[in-house]
């Protein structure tokens, strides 16, 4: 047993078959569910990728290893907690994601993302109340769609990068529009992710995109997702609690696909929750998305 870096370890096992290799990893799994008792309870979850040398081209230690790691990542898509097997079919998605991510760190310097906006309509009355930004990184072999990059943005540390060139822009794009006659009303919607709420600077990075833009902060809604709701820190009430000061709304996306307690909902400075699309594009046809909608919108309108 060996430690790679940060929380990545190895178990090299040279006698094992493919059945016992996957019995140690359905091991690990199940002694991870126990918690560990260090200053206070805590719990930790494994996720394991299991590769054997009969799946390994050249059967080298390196390839071995990047086999496992490639599907360690799968099992932490899959939810982590449990153990995926390699599958040569991984190795041309672990290669794309490779070329994914090596693209990243050009397409910042390179200037390769833009901003596209989708109105928020008032379904009554058809009047657009704002716009929600929406990022898409035209890389040189053609478009790339958030649920692609974002993810790797995030592990590299790129995102809060990524996250200022989305706000800096549509902030400026947004207070030109309401320069407009008859948009002088007109609100932006922008994502953040977990990573951004728990970087020190989002406060200030925050600030100056709307100071540089001069838009209203009133103007200005910052969503976050319900699983952030889950980061319970001092640090995180904090940073929202201070974007609240500067008088950017606060939203939750996605809202009612989550585990997070309704209690955060109290705790959280926030002002609106966004109904998750599940929900709201089955609520005509099933009477359960519907008893989902209308008791969501009564608990929003019982908590103001």
């Amino acid at each position: 047993v060996a430690r790679l870096s940060g929380d990545e370890f190895l178990v090299v096992m040279p006698a094992a078959t493919s059945t016992g290799a996957r019995e140690v990893a359905r091991r690990i799994c199940e002694v991870f569910t126990e918690p560990f008792e260090l200053i206070g309870t805590a719990w930790v979850t494994a996720s394991v990728g299991v590769a054997t040398a009969a799946t390994a081209a050249g059967l080298d230690a390196g390839t071995l290893i990047r086999d496992a790691d490639t599907a360690m990542y799968e099992a932490k898509a899959a939810g982590r907690g449990g153990f995926v097997v390699f599958d040569p079919s991984m190795r041309a998605e672990s290669e794309r994601q490779l070329e994914l991510h090596n693209g990243l760190h050009l397409a910042i310097e390179r200037d390769e993302f833009e901003v596209h906006y989708q109105p928020i309509v008032d379904g009554m009355s058809g009047t657009v109340h704002g716009v929600e930004a929406l990022v898409r990184w035209q890389s040189p072999t053609g478009t790339v769609m958030p649920d692609q990059f974002i993810s790797l943005a995030e592990d590299s540390g790129l995102i809060g990068a990524i996250g200022q060139i989305v706000l800096d822009r549509a902030c400026d794009q947004v207070a030109r529009w309401r320069r407009l006659p008859g948009c002088a009303h007109l609100t932006l919607s922008v994502n953040v992710s977990a990573r951004q709420v728990l970087d020190a600077d989002l406060v200030a990075v925050v600030a100056h995109a709307i100071d540089h833009a001069g838009l209203e902060p009133d103007a200005l809604w910052l969503e976050i997702t319900e699983s952030m709701m889950m980061v319970d820190t001092r640090d995180t009430t904090e940073t929202l609690a201070a974007i609240r000061g500067l008088g950017v709304h606060l939203s939750v996306d996605d809202f009612g696909t989550g585990n997070s307690s309704l209690s955060y909902l109290q705790r959280f400075p926030v002002e609106q929750v966004k109904i998750d699309r599940q929900f709201v594009t089955g609520m005509l046809e099933h009477s359960e998305d519907a008893a989902v909608v209308t008791a969501v919108i009564g608990m929003a309108d019982a908590l103001g």
